[in-house]
């Protein structure tokens, strides 16, 4: 490039333009940063979303090790007596934890059923003395 053209492109901003092109680069910084937090969130709602759809692959009867296999480690667990409850996040964006999660029952190893309706229908035993919640 000619020297005189390059001259002649510096050119010095006025206080208007200056403050304008800062603005810009503001609004872009806060736009950038909107879009790399709520892509976390998205991030975590496709996985939601495929722990979701991996339940209908299970069936009552599997064994522990092939649930992990099948849905990977749970968020969470609790346990009572030959009771245990895997959790599961299966929707991300839910406010309420009954609908964010899903709850896999597992009795002596073994899957008996899931969901929530099915938590609170068979954990009546959690307010009984010697039951105690272990966490992983």
């Amino acid at each position: 490039m000619p020297k005189e053209l390059f001259e002649a492109q510096a050119v010095w901003l006025s206080p208007v333009e200056r403050e304008a092109k800062v603005r810009y680069l503001r609004l872009t910084v806060l736009i950038g940063l909107i879009v790399t937090v709520s892509g976390c969130g998205i991030a975590r709602q496709m996985e939601s979303t495929t722990t979701r759809g991996n339940l209908i692959q299970l069936q009552v009867g599997m064994e522990r090790d092939s649930v992990l296999s099948l849905m990977g480690n749970p968020y969470t667990r609790e346990g009572y007596g030959d009771k245990e409850y895997l959790f599961y996040e299966t929707n991300h964006w839910a406010n309420d934890e009954r609908k964010r999660f899903t709850p896999i029952l597992l009795q002596n190893g073994k899957v008996v059923g899931w969901g929530q309706k099915y938590y609170y229908d068979t954990s009546e035993r959690k307010n009984k003395p010697g039951i105690r919640a272990q966490s992983p």
